[in-house]
């Protein structure tokens, strides 16, 4: 029996106020095996019942059917069904019905007004939270309403004194000149027939508040404002709308000054229901209504989430006398505090991810001793004389560590950090008998859930920025831990938004710091060292690669579809770069500002630990060899995605470009022997991209090996072909080096971080200096890229088509780890392996999602000591056998594999 459940449109459940078409997807639950996706059939109905589209039967090779049926209403609500056809033509049952509301589909919040409390302030001065609140009262209980409301800085809404929003920080992080994320929620819950309250609270946010590396103010302008407006249906079918104005009510209360990353102030003495019925506004001010003509969208497909909160680990009194409190866990969030003390006494909290080697937090770590003011400031809390529980609503920071500074008499009760990110599905688990390797995932993962916030950001600390590269190079790994397709969809449309009219991608998106906008001049980080101007080789080339890894998770080419004239655009601008390098060929890409390999380990490449004085290096001498080797491999992807969306013209233009890079890399790096510049990563991103002939694939990954052991086996790559090194190690025949470097403890190495207490990813390899003090972030995701390996090679889960509707099942038996356990999301549903190896017996079980199926290779079997689910193997037409393995086809369901694997295919 085929069942049809976990429905999403548009990869959400239920989602209210969508605004794009949407794409119906959903996975089969059955006791059956061996079930191939045929045919599907989508129905579309309005809340009456009627149908208002019908796909048809339609062969479909990934569970996932896109909307193309009449404009769809604003504002309206439906639901679909779906009814699936395996190949062999059983019919399953219609799916229960799922739900989808659209949004403003481009219309304004009319009549509602944009309001804020007061004339605008300062640009650069932290302003006051501010307070709004409107009461109305409703002659029945309404049977159904919802709130529509977004601001020009971060707000909640709240009615009847209850939040309304839900946990996080909104709008999310967009091209605010561009367009607007509105929020849509059903409210019905919280009103009742008689006297209602709706209240508001509205931030600087990263619209108005300190953001970007240089900590600017104001990037998109100084007046903030809110917007909402609630539709209210009566049993009587009367709609009452209740519509920001400048006849609310508005003012200052408990939340003081309150920036992204300088802080929040906190008065407990000014609470109290100002939001509920009857209440008051603590210091009122006048309300204005502002004109702002903002394009609205629907929000993204995944706001912020609230985990549970972490209970701090210990206290100890530093030298200056304050209270070091320790969470255990580097994190993204806010510190929850509880204090009692006299009234008016002012509690100041810092946040630090580290100590000084003397026990303080430390203030100073994160630009590596470059004099940049990056602006992170201390919560203060102001006691009320009564037992006080702080929680910061409008600034977050990243953190292991709290120094909390109170005058005597003042008890810290409690202290509890709460994670805060977005709201993403983590459905990838990696467990194994090695515990520093399963810790150096947990890293991963919690520096995936402390940067994918409302765009992906490099660190929670010092930029918190949208870096395309760091994004990029991690999309393939962060496709497999977590459900992140629709999430890096949504953030792809503000690359597109901010791309230049030459084509560049900002390195940072949204781009926060004037320095990145189109024809903006550059500004200084510190004195003598200006901002690049943005466009990187590796970074821009996000356009291309990010969606490009959607498609090969998801199967869908819709991401493709949407990029495609940004993704040319690109591609034409690295022609351009090529042709005024100034060189005798047209494809060389030697212009520019390009970050290179950035942040090698010193004594390889461009390592270096003075980071100032390699960015300078960089505005003199572009990385020619990284430029011209994306120049080649985005150009070769891009006329791939052509060829798949029939753009045959474009796919032969794109490829003479990807040819051209190709030969111009060859002829200036590739010498008889060797390559230049002589460093792991050349040869790592020649493996990967496909630059050097397949003759010489052999002596390339044999001279990256000799790299390796010249370096005592440690790795020497940075952000762009981290990610690439164990995979490329793998691919190339050399599993046993790829074992030496993930288990390699001394730096740099990941595992030389674990054991040095890291519980996320650092920027840099070592993470300190040579007296012990921190140096640069210690929250980046990119040097974890490698994680991917732990799935796709260590437990040998990897996709054989886009969507995963094949498989390739091919564990690495090994001495050194002889226990694995992961699982992936896929669009068929979760995917997972088991696997151990006891002297030559392997044992697997695997799980295939219904509708895929698998080829798995038993390393070092023969089919007479092979069987699958207790059934020989030998004389099987499942099986085929080859170069000392055999290839086993698995269809979906559950599978217990066992072989006795020959010494020779088992890594020592």
């Amino acid at each position: 029996m085929l069942v049809p459940t976990a429905l999403r449109t548009s990869g959400r459940i239920s989602p209210e106020g969508l605004d794009g078409t949407p794409e119906f997807s959903w996975q089969l639950a059955t006791d059956a095996k061996g079930v191939i996706l045929g045919t599907a059939q989508v129905v579309v109905r309005d809340l009456a019942g009627e149908p208002v589209w019908d796909s048809g039967a339609m062969p479909v090779t990934v569970p996932t059917i896109r909307y193309a049926g009449p404009q769809l209403p604003p504002r309206s609500t439906f639901t679909w069904q779906v009814v699936v056809w395996d190949a062999d033509g059983t019919e399953s049952d219609w799916s229960e019905p799922a739900q989808f509301s659209t949004g403003l589909l481009g219309a304004g919040l009319e009549p509602a007004r944009w309001i804020r409390v007061g004339d605008e302030p300062a640009v650069g001065e932290t302003a006051p939270v501010q307070y709004l609140r409107h009461e109305f009262t409703l002659p029945s209980a309404p049977v159904r309403a919802r709130s529509y409301s977004t601001a020009l800085g971060w707000y909640r809404l709240g009615v009847n004194g209850q939040d309304a929003l839900g946990p996080g920080i909104f709008p999310g992080f967009t091209a605010f000149e561009a367009r607007v994320e509105y929020q849509v929620r059903d409210i019905t819950s919280l009103l009742h027939e008689g006297d209602n309250a709706v209240s508001l609270l509205l931030a600087d946010g990263r619209y108005r508040g300190r953001i970007g590396a240089l900590g600017q103010p104001a990037i998109y302008g100084n007046r903030t404002a809110v917007i909402a407006r609630l539709e209210i249906e009566l049993a009587d079918g009367s709609i009452v709308e209740i519509a920001t104005d400048d006849s609310w009510e508005g003012g200052t209360g408990e939340i003081g000054a309150s920036d992204p990353r300088e802080g929040e102030t906190i008065d407990a003495r000014l609470r109290g229901a100002w939001d509920r019925i009857g209440g008051s506004i603590p210091h009122p001010e006048r309300v204005v209504a502002v004109e702002e003509r903002r394009s609205l969208v629907g929000e993204g497909p995944a706001p912020f989430a609230a985990a549970a909160p972490i209970a701090e680990v210990s206290r100890t009194r530093a030298p200056s006398g304050a209270l070091i409190v320790d969470f255990g866990q580097n994190l993204h969030g806010v510190a929850r505090i509880t204090a009692r003390g006299p009234a008016g006494t002012e509690v100041v909290v810092h946040h630090s991810e580290v100590l000084t080697p003397e026990g303080e937090v430390d203030l100073d770590y994160l630009f590596a001793g470059m004099p940049v003011d990056i602006h992170l400031g201390p919560n203060r809390l102001i006691l009320s004389g009564e037992q006080d529980e702080f929680e910061p609503t409008f600034s977050t920071q990243g953190f292991r560590y709290i120094a909390i500074t109170a005058p005597e008499g003042v008890e810290i009760l409690q202290a509890a950090a709460v994670p805060i990110h977005a709201a993403i599905d983590y459905d990838g688990r990696f467990t194994s008998s090695n515990p520093l390797v399963d810790r150096f995932h947990e890293n991963v993962t919690w520096s995936m859930r402390g940067n994918f916030l409302d765009v992906p950001t490099d660190c929670p600390t010092r930029e918190r920025s949208g870096w395309t590269g760091d994004a990029q190079v991690f999309a393939r790994t962060a496709l497999l831990m977590a459900d992140t397709a629709p999430y890096l969809a949504n953030w792809m449309v503000d690359a597109r938004l901010q791309q230049h009219t030459d084509g560049t991608i900002p390195d940072i998106v949204p781009v926060d710091a004037n320095n990145w906008r189109e024809g903006a001049e550059r500004e200084e980080m510190a004195p003598g060292m200006p901002l690049p101007p943005p466009g990187s080789a590796g970074w821009g080339d996000a356009i291309v690669l990010i969606p490009w890894s959607i498609y090969l998770a998801t199967g869908s080419t819709t991401a493709l579809e949407e990029n495609y004239t940004a993704m040319s655009r690109w591609i034409e601008r690295y022609a351009t770069l090529a042709a005024s390098s100034g060189a005798d060929d047209p494809y060389f890409v030697n212009a520019g500002y390009h970050w290179g390999e950035w942040l090698e380990p010193a004594g390889e490449g461009d390592g270096v630990l003075d980071i100032m004085s390699m960015t300078q290096d960089l505005h003199v001498h572009p990385r020619a060899w990284v430029a011209t080797a994306y120049f080649e491999h985005s150009s070769r992807l891009l006329a791939q995605i052509a060829e798949l969306l029939g753009h045959a013209e474009d796919a032969a233009h794109f490829t003479v470009y990807a040819e051209g890079a190709r030969d111009a890399w060859q002829r200036h790096y590739m010498p008889e022997n060797g390559l230049l510049p002589e460093a792991q990563a050349t040869y790592v991103r020649a493996l990967e991209f496909g630059l050097v002939p397949a003759e010489r694939r052999a002596a390339t990954t044999a001279r990256l090996v000799e790299r390796i052991r010249e370096r005592g086996t440690h790795l020497g790559t940075g952000f762009l072909s981290t990610g690439f090194l164990l995979g490329q190690l793998s691919e190339n025949g050399a599993d046993d080096v790829a074992l030496d470097l993930l288990l390699q403890t001394s730096a740099p190495s990941w595992l030389g971080q674990v054991e040095a207490g890291a519980t996320t990813v650092w920027e840099s390899w070592t993470g300190h200096d040579e007296n012990g003090r921190a140096i640069m972030s210690h929250n980046h995701y990119s040097l974890g890229a490698s994680a991917r390996w732990l799935y796709e090679r260590l437990a040998g889960i990897r996709p054989a088509a886009p969507g995963w509707a094949r498989i390739t099942v091919d564990p690495l038996l090994n001495r050194r780890i002889d226990r694995v356990s992961a699982q992936t999301g896929t669009p068929f549903g979760p995917l997972g392996i088991e696997w151990s190896l006891e002297g030559v017996h392997a044992v697997a079980t695997v799980r295939i999602p219904a509708g895929a199926s698998a080829t798995m290779t038993l390393r070092g079997g023969r089919a007479e000591s092979a069987s699958i689910d207790g059934e020989t193997l030998a004389g099987s037409d499942r099986v085929t056998e080859a170069d000392g393995a055999l290839a086993v086809q698995l269809g979906s369901g559950t599978h217990r594999v066992e072989w006795t694997a020959a010494e020779s295919a088992i890594v020592a």
